[in-house]
């Protein structure tokens, strides 16, 4: 009797159900970001830090997502980690908070025009007509006093540029003008003078019952991958210019506080 429940409780225990002990995968919706930052295939700099940070921890499940449906998939929790968005996301179709987990980077809204002359006359006291991408990408209460028009991609909306369906375009200023330089889109003027509303570049996770482990791990794994030198070399390999980088103490002691 003893040996038929010794093997039962010996096939019990090698049953796939109870041998599967590897972690269940995070979902991570993103999208292509200019500046190899991410890439089509998956790549860039954002990727590799993904890997060596919340990779070290779970495995990931990356999919890529036009822009508004990335953030719209993560806001209804169709997955659990967003790459990237800017402190202060918020979104009404998320019914519960998020969390930040900084990433080193900061971005500020800017203005593009079809002509010199628009950006000489642009005051933006006065009412102006702007088109961007969704209201996640323009200064906050920016739409209480402009008329904004958001386009469906960024090419719809610099295309209506250049067309001069409206005067100016405004979104974040690097992944906006590298777009332009992959794109080799001519004809559009840069507004070098005007830097609207800085925020930091993060990552998001839904805060839930798992966040805080989550959250644990991803401090632990970031501090080790800036202590081992592989964030920089990794800024190096994906060319990330210096003026996105956070000043690289008060990043440190963002995490430490984290």
């Amino acid at each position: 009797m003893n040996f038929k429940i010794n093997i039962f409780i010996l096939l019990a225990l090698t049953s796939p159900a109870v041998l599967s002990s590897s972690p269940k995968a995070l979902s991570v919706c993103t999208l292509e970001l200019a500046g190899n930052m991410v890439t089509a295939d998956r790549r860039g700099f954002l990727i590799d830090l993904l890997n060596n940070t919340l990779g070290k921890h779970r495995p990931l499940k990356v999919e890529l997502f036009p822009p508004v449906r990335a953030f719209h998939s993560f806001a209804k929790q169709e997955c659990d980690v967003l790459v990237s968005a800017t402190e202060g996301f918020i979104t009404k179709y998320t019914s519960r908070e998020t969390i930040e987990l900084p990433i080193g980077l900061h971005d500020y809204h800017t203005v593009l025009s079809h002509s010199a002359e628009a950006l000489e006359r642009l005051d933006l006291k006065k009412p102006q007509n702007f088109v961007s991408l969704h209201k996640w990408f323009i200064p906050q209460n920016f739409k209480e006093k402009h008329s904004v028009y958001f386009a469906h991609s960024l090419e719809n909306a610099l295309k209506m540029l250049k067309a001069k369906r409206v005067d100016y375009f405004i979104g974040f200023n690097f992944l906006t003008r590298e777009y332009v330089k992959q794109n080799a889109i001519k004809g559009l003027v840069y507004s070098r003078s005007i830097f609207l509303d800085p925020r930091k570049v993060v990552f998001l996770i839904h805060k839930n019952k798992g966040a805080s482990v989550i959250k644990k791990a991803f401090k632990k794994h970031m501090l080790e991958y800036l202590k081992t030198g592989g964030y920089d070399r990794d800024l190096k390999k994906h060319q990330v210019p210096s003026y996105v980088l956070m000043e690289r103490i008060k990043f440190k002691n963002l995490l430490i506080k984290f």
